[in-house]
């Protein structure tokens, strides 16, 4: 306002009009008036917080003020202003609400361009109005969708149980001739798929509850329509096999009655025991269709549900029933009877033994200890069907009318008696079979390593070994002994209610004592004949326990193990120690040939001992340890036939390779001599190849050059490498006329010369053999020449034209080349003839070496060493 007065009192004394000079200076004053409102607009609209109290003020809207571009484009487009909204320019009219506007915009709000209308404010106005019909509208399409969902989802359902059943006539049309269940599985597959199309148990929740299902039509008319098919076309088929089960087991027992009993079921439902049923079809299956695993599986599928639906009853063929029956009752009545033991010890739900559970959940060392023996061939079974049910079970034979016939099978206490013995001799020959395969089944895991080979000698030899658990196990099973029978308070009580009632009936006729003792007599007769009956059982039963004694004497009264077991664990302590040594040391490869020659020469005798040990036990606990120091010693020397392989590579077949193979005199046919060094470094004694020999070979070859095996092990080196690197020593013996001295000294003569020669001449250094036809003179000579003397060696023939022919060659092993460009022929001992020739005439010499073995021998200049050993 200061500026304002200061700016008006120099706009008075300019402005000349009183009444414009009267308005200036109010102008000030009326502005000044507006100056505590304008404080109070600001103070209600903008002071406030709005969390305080509300605010009311919602912005400004000015109905003729215009802007500085409004004025100013109209003043451009001359009056069109004033014509649109009655302000006139040139009178000043516009300043009014212009500097109005300019003040709010200015300065009372300064920044007015960056407010705006309360977004949330806005939202919740738009949602109060579009919430409702956005609402409704996702319900409605949320039920047209589960509507068509719905239909979609039953409409393909029914599209392909149509498609299922049009599968389903074609296929049965293919296969109408079909005669074995196998050929008709193709007809019965889109049955069974149907009954997964609907399945309440299996469908959604939401699928079942649209109002469209058609589960609760489809779902039964599906399996009634599968359980028809099966009735029709599967079990006719399963029938008929059943019927040329027992065509084809006239004379087996066992085979005929299951497949007449199957057969009885098949037809008659009323006797169909599932279990049975079930494990003859895939006992047969198997033996018809081997390899093919999962049609036996898919026709054990059809066969379980039609049995779970119900089979339809038919009348059985008569004569099959009688045919087969009288097949059956041609047995002996102890087979019969021994067979209906063995099916109702089946069907009884006892688990079968396995040597796996005893081991009690331990790792176990066998292979093979799934081996499963029958309940009935157990101490339990022993006692609850030969102790107890073996007259009982025979008395049921009388019972199975459906089975045998309606021909009745009447026995007396003799008969039952009787059968009862010719039945145990059945059951311990087999109980005493079974226990012994379960034993020859049992084979101890080949280690693969010598950490697995001390890992099973620590667990067999340890205090709990699983040898004495088998054999503990196995004592248990054939040690033969009365039970003391605890009768239950049932069986008292039945007991006492007979004798009762017996006493009762007997009191009328002869008086309540006489009754009484009558009754305790026949109470002590049937007593008398347990008794017998169970003596009698164990008797027969002590020819299994002396069966098995040599494997129950490995244990002590105790159940610990005997001397004999108990020298073998220390044993195999030892020799898991022996593999845990040489698997952990620093040098291993050192120490793992130390360890094996040791071994092979009989320095160490830890598995020496093993060894000895264990041939003292019976078969087949023996082959179970010897498998640990057979395993074990094989893992050695499989490594050490590694070590020895890298080791004869880098030593000797690579300075063999590389100053040997390919020079004279181990290639003949070489331009390159051999150095003389090289040679003897490598084949002297002492020498590469010995020492490499010496140290890694010669304790598993014997002196003859064959592989020596190590407690029945050997190194698995080849019989040809052996054979190659013994005729080292040929080369030895022919090269060298000391061990470290390479050496030959041998007397060479003429032998014979071609008439058409005058005279030939043999040089080698400094010597000279000539000969004409007449006296022989030989010569002495040795190889290699000494220091000094030129190496060269030469042949000259002169023939009686005195026309001279001349060869020489040079180098260290000259001589040898001259005499191999010839024909040799050997002779016994170290002798030779070597025939030269020169322009078709010959010269024949006469060589006789000094040294072991001569160096024209075929196995000294065809030598090469092996490229590998294994």
């Amino acid at each position: 306002m200061q500026t304002l007065n200061a700016q008006i009192i120099t706009k008075i004394h300019q402005e000349r009009d009183c009444l414009a000079r009267a308005r200036m200076f109010r102008f000030p004053q009326e502005l000044a008036a507006l100056g505590s409102r304008i404080q109070d607009l600001i103070f209600e609209a903008f002071g406030p917080s709005r969390y305080h109290r509300p605010v009311m003020f919602r912005g400004f809207f000015f109905s003729s003020a215009l802007s500085s571009s409004d004025v100013m484009s109209g003043a451009a487009r001359e009056g069109e202003l004033a014509y649109q909204s009655g302000f006139q320019s040139f009178l000043g009219d516009y300043a009014k609400g212009f500097f109005l506007l300019r003040l709010l915009e200015g300065f009372v709000i300064p920044e007015a361009g960056l407010a705006d209308a309360d977004r949330e404010h806005i939202w919740m106005l738009r949602f109060r109005r579009f919430g409702t019909q956005l609402a409704a509208g996702v319900v409605l399409i949320a039920g047209v969708s589960l509507l068509a969902f719905s239909f979609k989802d039953n409409f393909r359902r029914m599209e392909l149980l149509e498609v299922i059943s049009n599968d389903f006539k074609r296929e049965q049309q293919a296969h109408l001739e079909a005669g074995d269940a196998l050929k008709i599985l193709p007809e019965l597959a889109p049955l069974e798929k149907a009954l997964t199309v609907y399945d309440r148990h299996q469908d959604p929740f939401l699928s079942r509850r649209l109002g469209l299902y058609q589960g609760d039509v489809f779902e039964g008319a599906t399996r009634r329509a599968y359980t028809g098919v099966l009735n029709a076309r599967l079990l006719p088929r399963v029938r008929e096999m059943a019927v040329n089960t027992m065509g084809e087991s006239l004379d087996d027992l066992g085979a005929l009655k299951s497949a007449l009993r199957a057969y009885l079921m098949l037809c008659q439902p009323e006797k169909l025991s599932e279990r049975f049923l079930n494990e003859w079809l895939e006992r047969r299956w198997a033996e018809l269709y081997p390899g093919g695993v999962a049609d036996q599986r898919t026709l054990m599928r059809h066969m379980s549900f039609l049995i779970e639906e119900g089979i339809s009853p038919v009348s059985p063929d008569e004569q099959t029933l009688a045919k087969a029956r009288t097949a059956l009752l041609k047995k002996p009545l102890s087979h019969l009877a021994y067979q209906q033991m063995k099916e109702e010890a089946s069907e009884g739900g006892n688990s079968p033994f396995t040597f796996h559970g005893v081991f009690g959940g331990r790792i176990s060392a066998f292979s093979g200890d799934t081996y499963a023996i029958p309940y009935l061939y157990t101490l339990e079974g022993f006692h609850e069907y030969i102790m107890e049910r073996c007259p009982e079970i025979i008395q049921e034979l009388t019972e199975d009318s459906w089975v045998f016939g309606p021909k009745s099978m009447l026995f007396s206490a003799l008969d039952v008696e009787k059968i009862s013995k010719d039945v145990r001799v059945l059951y311990f020959k087999d109980y005493a079979r079974h226990w012994n395969q379960a034993l020859q089944e049992l084979r101890v895991f080949t280690p693969r390593s010598m950490v697995g080979a001390a890992d099973l000698a620590e667990q067999l030899g340890s205090g709990v070994s699983p040898v004495v658990l088998m054999l503990r196990e196995l004592r248990k099973n054939t040690t033969f002994v009365a039970q003391e029978k605890q009768e239950s308070g049932l069986e008292s009580a039945v007991e006492q209610q007979a004798a009762k009632r017996g006493t009762r009936k007997l009191t009328g006729v002869a008086g309540t004592a006489l009754a009484k003792a009558a009754t305790e007599s026949v109470l002590d007769v049937v007593a008398q004949a347990r008794t017998k009956v169970a003596r009698e059982a164990l008797r027969d039963a002590q020819l299994v326990t002396q069966s098995f004694k040599h494997l129950d004497s490995l244990l002590d009264a105790e159940g610990n193990p005997a001397p004999a077991l108990k020298g073998v664990h220390d044993a195999m302590r030892d020799a898991g120690l022996l593999f845990r040594r040489v698997n952990d040391s620093n040098n291993r490869s050192k120490q793992l040939l130390a360890a094996l020659q040791d071994i092979a020469e009989d320095r160490d005798g830890t598995l020496h001992s093993l060894s000895s040990a264990a041939e003292r036990l019976p078969a087949p606990v023996q082959k179970w340890y010897s498998t640990v120091s057979t395993g074990g010693l094989k893992q050695m020397l499989a490594e050490a036939a590694s070590i020895i392989e890298s080791v004869y590579h880098d030593s000797v077949l690579n300075v063999y390779n590389a100053g040997l193979k390919e020079l004279y005199p181990l290639r003949i046919d070489s331009d390159l001599d051999a150095n003389l060094v090289e040679f003897a470094n490598f084949f002297k004694k002492a020498g590469v190849f010995d020492i490499f020999h010496d140290t890694y070979i010669r304790p598993f070859v014997s002196k003859n050059g064959e592989i020596r095996p190590v407690l029945g092990c050997s190194l698995p080196i080849s019989k040809k490498s052996i054979e190659q690197l013994q005729r080292v020593r040929k080369i030895q013996d022919a090269f060298f006329i000391s061990d470290n001295d390479l050496g030959i000294s041998f007397l060479i003569e003429p032998y014979a010369l071609d008439v058409k020669l005058k005279q030939v001449e043999l040089s080698h250094g400094n010597k000279v053999l000539s000969y004409w036809h007449g006296p022989v003179q030989g010569a002495n000579l040795v190889w290699p020449l000494d220091a000094g003397q030129s190496p060269e060696a030469s042949l000259a023939m002169t023939d009686v034209h005195t026309v001279r022919a001349f060869k020489e060659m040079r180098g260290d092993w000259a001589f040898f080349r001259l005499l191999q460009n010839g024909k040799v022929k050997l002779l016994e001992g170290n002798k030779c003839i070597v025939e030269l020739y020169e322009n078709g005439k010959w010269a024949q010499f006469l060589i006789q070496f000094r040294n072991k073995a001569n160096p024209f021998d075929p196995e000294v200049c065809s030598f090469s060493l092996p490229e590998t050993l294994f």
